[in-house]
């Protein structure tokens, strides 16, 4: 009995020493993470602080607000009717039971109270866009919702019960967890418990077969469920419940998802029933927004929308006024509600319009667009550290707005002061500042030099000592499309954006140095644009490695190569003045040398072959078969030359450029081929610019062509006022000016002096 007392006392001891070494340890770990917690708060950046307050107010005032017609639904009305005996009760009917009752309708009323709510006139407080006691508890499991399978697994459950906010919200979750969590190359998870599966996927990268090994649609495996099927039924048949928003993000999802487009990931041609789709959303969206007001929609359902239709890369049909209707209403948006547009949205809204060939020539649009830009930029000024991140311009922004703008105003032939000179200065000067130097610039830089390019707008001296300098510093990390995108600018704008030499050798070099080139299939074109950037600047890389890299490039990918680029090759190795050995050139020319070939040449690409010929100094010998066959090319260009100029249809600068490659070959032409080419460059003086009417002059004088006196009178008078008499507007050199002299002394004229 003593022992059994004495042991039951060790315990009891026991028991109080570990519970007060428990309770010792909850205090000093509470104490520990109570001053961690504080640590942390102080440690924080003011932009955390800032997101963390702006979220809680958020919170706060959703709920304090108001429903919305975008995010509400309504209680039940007792004082309705309901369209079956057991509605009345409470309790669900399924769609089978309502099936064997025969009062199944495929978007009807259901048991859920009519057609309400959204673009209905005669909105029902029960309907689908009103709202009712089982819409707004299905509103509130989705948006609980963290993963594609709960979503999936309410929509499995419930898509019988769904209102228009419900099956816009199913919607949308799918696509915006889907396409983060969905990989078509890994089975970690069921969607619907048939096979399907999600995984872990980077947000936005476009997976397809060619890429990944695998076959058929990235997001095969959530569209083509029956789950997502039924739900795409349900949307369909309450698009015209659904307010702007609800429609907005519907058209959102469908391309976030990449709906419409075929196993390739590609978007040839929308089938019947995705062009109806879309119509109806855009048709029903310009409803809602016109009797709401531009001023009361909230500036994402326009971005939303527009970015889904560029993303299809689908045109809005103007038939009824639909489009213009919506740019009615953004125009006033951008007027009486600027404040509310965050860049993202103005940015994506234009990259959106371009995308879908949906931009307009209407000026105002452009101009009010513009102005809420400039609005926002001096609202947010870069030293503002405590402006709302959100509401401010970020370096993808500034690319994405310049992009899609420069690319609407080119395709209405809006000329190059279309663009706020104060707006370019202001976005350039915060893309320096935010960007230039760090990892991101690649890409920026790439598509806003495309797009100053593309409108040719002065840009101001400041970037572009900014740009010289970052270029060289990020060439090796561009991408070959980036290479593409700064080769074109540089060949573009020569007299408005003023690239160094170092920044056009170094983008050379890049392009020289990518290993991607003969694997690449946008590479080979890449190789002919900087050759034809060099060109048109009239630049030879400092380092003769460069061009002899970029010509073995084409020696390599010669079959690659489309006929155009290998024109476009041999022209500039003309203009560069190019030896680039006779074995790349013959197997570029052998495209031109077909029988076949002939008759699709135009006059402008005979011209550019026989100056490259000339400049190039390529001419086999005539004795050879090959020769042979080189001599009957060069005598058809000729003579399609002078069939042009017998219809008085050859450009000036096309003869000039024609007649001088002639010279230059020393062709003897026939004698009606030349005369005729001669009479036409008489008839043409006056428009041909001095240098063109140089080359003229001297290409008839080396083709022993014999003019007549009269004619001889006209070329000398147009070399008097034009090269050999001293003016303001003469800009020939000395040697130019010998040349034209000797020609004109060869064609029968006096001395000039």
């Amino acid at each position: 009995s003593s022992q059994s007392h004495l042991m039951r006392a060790v315990v009891h001891t026991s028991r109080s020493i570990l519970s007060f070494s428990t309770t010792s340890r909850i205090r000093v770990n509470t104490k520990m993470t109570s001053s961690l917690l504080s640590f942390r708060t102080m440690c924080v950046s003011p932009k955390t602080v800032f997101l963390r307050n702006n979220a809680k107010s958020n919170k706060r005032k959703k709920l304090c607000a108001k429903p919305t017609a975008a995010n509400a639904v309504s209680p039940p009305d007792s004082s309705s009717s309901s369209s079956s005996s057991s509605s009345s009760s409470g309790k669900k009917v399924s769609k089978n039971a309502l099936k064997k009752q025969g009062k199944w309708q495929k978007g009807g009323e259901n048991n859920r109270g009519g057609n309400g709510g959204g673009n209905n006139t005669n909105k029902n407080k029960n309907g689908p866009g009103g709202g009712s006691k089982a819409g707004f508890e299905i509103q509130g499991k989705l948006t609980q919702c963290y993963s594609l399978d709960e979503v999936f697994q309410v929509v499995r459950n419930e898509v019988d019960q769904f209102d228009s906010i419900n099956a816009s919200t199913a919607l949308h979750r799918i696509a915006s967890k889907g396409t983060r969590e969905f990989d078509v190359s890994s089975s970690s998870s069921s969607v619907n418990g048939r096979g399907a599966s999600t995984s872990v996927a980077r947000a936005g990268r476009r997976t397809t077969g060619s890429r990944d090994g695998g076959d058929g649609h990235p997001y095969e495996r959530i569209i083509k469920n029956s789950d997502f099927e039924n739900l795409m039924g349900v949307v369909e048949s309450n698009l015209a419940n659904m307010d702007q928003f609800g429609l907005a993000n519907v058209a959102w999802s469908l391309a976030r998802l990449r709906v419409f487009e075929d196993d390739n990931g590609e978007n040839k041609e929308m089938n019947e029933k995705g062009a109806e789709m879309l119509d109806t959303i855009a048709r029903n969206f310009a409803n809602c927004v016109k009797r709401q007001g531009g001023s009361s929609v909230r500036p994402q359902a326009f971005s939303n929308l527009l970015w889904a239709f560029g993303s299809f890369k689908y045109k809005i049909s103007d038939q009824d006024g639909v489009l213009s209707k919506i740019y009615d209403q953004c125009e006033t948006s951008w007027v009486e509600n600027a404040d509310a547009w965050k860049p993202q949205e103005m940015a994506n809204l234009l990259v959106g319009v371009a995308h879908g060939d949906n931009a307009t020539d209407r000026w105002s649009f452009y101009e009010k667009m513009q102005n809420c830009a400039l609005h926002n930029l001096k609202a947010y000024p870069m030293d503002d550290r405590n402006a709302d991140p959100r509401f401010v311009f970020t370096s993808r922004d500034i690319s994405n707005f310049l992009w899609g703008l420069s690319k609407s105003l080119k395709s209405q032939k809006f000329n190059a002061q279309s663009i706020d000179p104060e707006l370019i200065s202001l976005m350039l000067q915060r893309l320096v500042a935010d960007n230039f130097g760090g990892k991101q610039s690649v890409l920026n830089v790439s598509m806003t030099v495309w797009a100053l390019a593309n409108c040719k707008c002065q840009v101001p001296a400041p970037f572009m000592n900014a740009l010289n300098q970052e270029i060289p510093r990020m060439t090796k990390r561009l991408s070959a499309s980036q290479l593409d995108a700064i080769a074109w600018s540089i060949g573009e704008a020569r007299f408005t954006l003023k690239y160094d030499d170092d920044a056009i050798d170094a983008v050379a070099e890049a392009i020289a140095d990518n290993r991607e080139s003969v694997f690449n299939e946008s590479d080979p074109e890449l190789v002919a644009k900087i050759f034809w950037a060099l060109s048109r600047r009239g630049r030879i890389p400092a380092d003769g490695s460069i061009i002899d890299k970029l010509v073995r490039k084409v020696e390599k990918c010669v079959d690659d190569l489309e006929r155009s680029d290998k024109l476009l090759i041999l022209h500039a190795w003309g203009v560069l003045r190019i030896s680039p050995g006779e074995n790349v050139v013959n197997k570029l020319v052998r495209a031109f040398l077909d029988e076949d070939e002939y008759e699709e040449l135009e006059p402008d690409e005979c011209a550019k072959l026989l100056c490259a010929y000339g400049r190039i100094n390529h001419r086999p010998s005539s004795s050879s078969e090959a020769g042979s066959k080189f001599e009957a090319h060069l005598t058809h260009l000729a003579q399609t030359l002078a069939d042009s100029a017998q219809a008085s249809r050859l450009n000036p600068g096309t003869l000039a450029l024609g007649l001088w490659g002639c010279a230059l070959l020393k062709l003897d032409l026939d004698e009606d081929v030349l005369d005729v080419l001669a009479r036409d460059a008489i008839r043409q003086t006056d428009s041909l610019r001095p240098n063109a009417f140089a080359k003229c002059i001297w290409a008839l004088s080396t083709l022993r062509y014999d003019p007549t006196q009269d004619d001889l009178a006209k070329l000398t008078k147009k070399a008097q006022a034009t090269i050999l008499s001293p003016s303001d507007t003469n800009d020939a050199s000395q040697s130019t000016r010998e040349e034209v002299e000797i020609a004109l002394k060869k064609l029968g004229g006096d001395s000039l002096h």
